[in-house]
């Protein structure tokens, strides 16, 4: 049923994309695995052991998307997404994934080894003193580049 996308080290991922219905026609299948594979290549997490999982339904004239990911060693990243067009939906879901995989990164770091927390705890009480008014808080939030600030 799935194929996959070989990427430049030979290492391809596993995906599968799914409906009940055909609203996952084959090009949107081949968009979405090629859509979904970039962030992850972009955080090196790809490899055969990868295996992203799109399922598709259409919910009235919506189209509801769900996309798992599964990283050995990582927690599952869910992404679920609802638009009028799939493949409005797989950019979205390519979106969140990107955020997901790059908070994933950054917690990953922090666990990994006591330098790291160290590293992050100081980070932390240096930043104490710095925050955003609500006022620069509520742009940011209109310019939708509130999680883009507060990811730096």
């Amino acid at each position: 049923m799935g194929h996959s996308l070989d990427n430049k080290r030979g290492q391809p991922m596993k995906f599968v994309g799914h409906s009940s219905s055909d609203v996952f026609s084959n090009r949107l299948k081949r968009y979405a695995e090629e859509k979904l594979h970039r962030p992850i290549m972009r955080h090196q997490l790809d490899g055969s052991d990868v295996n992203v999982r799109a399922e598709a339904e259409e919910s009235g004239t919506q189209v509801e998307l769900k996309v798992s990911v599964f990283i050995p060693g990582k927690e599952t990243i869910v992404v679920s997404v609802v638009d009028e067009h799939l493949n409005a939906a797989i950019d979205l879901a390519a979106d969140k994934l990107e955020r997901s995989l790059r908070s994933l990164k950054n917690k990953g770091s922090v666990r990994d080894g006591s330098k790291d927390e160290a590293l992050a705890d100081y980070t932390e009480e240096f930043g104490e003193d710095d925050y955003l008014t609500d006022g620069e808080e509520e742009v940011l939030r209109k310019m939708d580049a509130l999680d883009d600030i507060l990811d730096v």
